[in-house]
């Protein structure tokens, strides 16, 4: 049926996103942290550890290309190991929202809500999310191509309004960390930029749409996220410096909030709505997965 099928076009945004989904509030600061005025070195070690992970990735995606990755486990191992490794699969993806949507709580009550408490802002974020797990996934994917072009398009607005910011000097000393912390940081960033993208196994390669080229189509959303990433990375340093970038958790939107105001009432909610779409995009995956119950004949309850 139609209604089970994916656009090409869907399915690179939501790579896209899961892409970046990992570093608000976890790879950014961590990457600054850690690797310093180095953190370019760090990015392209990164790079490379990303493109062995999607190697396996493509592997994976192109094999029985009928079936999701529940479905492949049961067919190629047997039933004992297959059903600990669909668990096993299962709770780091659990594991995987878990922590992501407590991050984006935790900004939100950091930003805007400091006497909120982090579980009632959970409540509540969580409310529009569960009834947008109810929809059909063409209504959702539609919603969110519709907002991340919009994020893309303030993304470059709000990078070229911060270029006139940087100051170059922020990003000397070069070279003063430590070549292993540096190759650390690296592996590190690799993985957690490109580990989220094996929940879209969840998606059989048969049900997207002109899926002759999909795995171009994929590695070139990795490429668009890599320069996004970057991009950030770079305009945090060059405005905030190392010092001052390392006091928050939040860098990019303390960074956004520097923009002089003819810009800073867009840049500012429009940061808020790059969240909510990284976490729509999960929760579109999360809603396929119910619809398509991969999990039938596991669960008790199924």
């Amino acid at each position: 049926m139609k209604d089970n099928l994916v656009s090409k076009t869907s399915f690179c945004f939501i790579c896209v996103s899961l892409f970046c989904s990992s570093f608000l509030g976890m790879g950014f600061p961590y990457i600054i942290k850690h690797s310093g005025t180095s953190w370019f070195l760090s990015l392209l070690i990164g790079f490379v550890v990303s493109l062995v992970l999607l190697f396996i990735y493509f592997k994976i995606f192109n094999l029985l290309p009928e079936k999701n990755i529940v479905e492949k486990i049961k067919t190629i191992f047997p039933k004992v190991i297959g059903n600990i490794l669909i668990y096993l699969l299962f709770l780091i993806f659990f594991l995987f929202s878990i922590i992501m949507f407590w991050r984006y709580s935790t900004f939100i009550s950091s930003e805007f809500l400091t006497e909120t408490p982090n579980f009632i802002i959970a409540l509540l974020v969580s409310l529009p999310i569960i009834y947008a797990a109810l929809l059909k996934f063409d209504v959702i994917s539609r919603t969110s191509n519709i907002i991340i072009l919009m994020c893309m398009s303030f993304y470059l607005l709000n990078f070229t309004s911060l270029f006139n910011s940087i100051d170059f000097t922020n990003f000397k000393p070069l070279f003063i960390t430590p070549i292993k912390d540096t190759i650390k940081v690296g592996i590190i960033s690799g993985v957690i930029q490109t580990a989220p993208i094996f929940i879209t196994l969840i998606i059989p390669k048969s049900k997207i749409t002109k899926n002759e080229k999909i795995t171009r189509s994929i590695l070139i959303s990795y490429v668009v996220s890599f320069l996004a990433i970057s991009g950030s990375i770079f305009s945090i340093i060059g405005v905030l410096g190392l010092n001052i970038a390392n006091l928050y958790t939040f860098p990019s939107y303390i960074v956004l909030k520097t923009i002089n105001v003819l810009t800073l009432g867009m840049s500012t909610p429009f940061s808020i709505i790059v969240v909510q779409t990284r976490m729509s995009y999960f929760l579109s995956m999360k809603s396929l997965t119910t619809a398509s119950r991969p999990f039938s004949g596991i669960w008790p309850c199924a």
